[in-house]
């Protein structure tokens, strides 16, 4: 694929602060200041067998004795 490098450069020179805005918003959520770095857990598996009912059991909403199932 061939460009047009002088218009691709100006075009990048005239979005300048464009293009610094969107790459300062990616690098602040790819690296999050450490004030801001929350801890994660990811949990994959397929429909039905309990992903959020331990999500929320592990996160202290859910009361297995008073919520019922499927609400």
């Amino acid at each position: 694929m061939d460009y047009d490098w002088d218009q691709v450069a100006r075009w990048v020179w005239e979005n300048k602060g464009w293009i610094h805005a969107r790459l300062s918003e990616l690098r602040r959520w790819l690296f999050p200041p450490a004030e801001e770095k929350k801890s994660g857990i990811l949990i994959i598996g397929p429909g039905g067998v309990g992903k959020s009912t331990f999500a929320q059991t592990f996160s202290g909403r859910f009361n297995g004795l008073l919520d019922i199932p499927g609400a």
